[in-house]
């Protein structure tokens, strides 16, 4: 098996089970919480999935970060390619684990739940309508005009004059 130079490495590095971590989870646990608070009819569902989803987007980005470095570090051979690994990736974990990992914690889950509640809040209306109530507003019962405003004198409604 041929083995990559250090160039190789440094890209091939930055996309690891991790960084799709970072992203999986928002869309997973947005879906999982559509269904369960659609299924429960609470949006206690909803809000205990977003306080599971953000922390674990956080974790797998710090994750992604320090498993980049880890693999960058094992590739390196020289002393230029050691300080290049410590510069620039040393301060991404610190970086990372201030900065931007939060953000992208909040970000993406923002993003993902704020879809999810649209189309949870959109299903939640739709099933509010009273059991009874036609689906479409001009299949209903239209009461006479006597019926309306209590006049005894006005013509009931299927009346041949015209």
């Amino acid at each position: 098996m041929q083995s990559m130079s250090f160039e190789e490495a440094w890209y091939a590095a930055t996309y690891n089970m991790y960084w799709y971590m970072t992203f999986c989870i928002p869309l997973i646990a947005a879906s999982l919480a559509v269904v369960l608070a659609a299924f429960l009819r609470s949006r206690w569902a909803f809000l205990l999935l977003l306080f599971i989803a953000i922390p674990s987007t956080y974790f797998a980005s710090v994750n992604a970060i320090t498993r980049k470095w880890d693999l960058r570090l094992e590739a390196a051979k020289t002393e230029s390619e050691m300080s290049r690994v410590a510069g620039n990736d040393g301060a991404n974990l610190v970086a990372g684990a201030l900065i931007i990992a939060p953000f992208e914690a909040v970000f993406y889950n923002a993003i993902a739940f704020g879809v999810a509640g649209v189309v949870f809040s959109s299903r939640k209306t739709k099933e509010k309508s009273p059991i009874g109530e036609a689906p479409f507003p001009n299949t209903r019962h239209l009461p006479d005009a006597g019926e309306i405003n209590g006049n005894p004198y006005s013509p009931p409604r299927d009346s041949s004059i015209p």
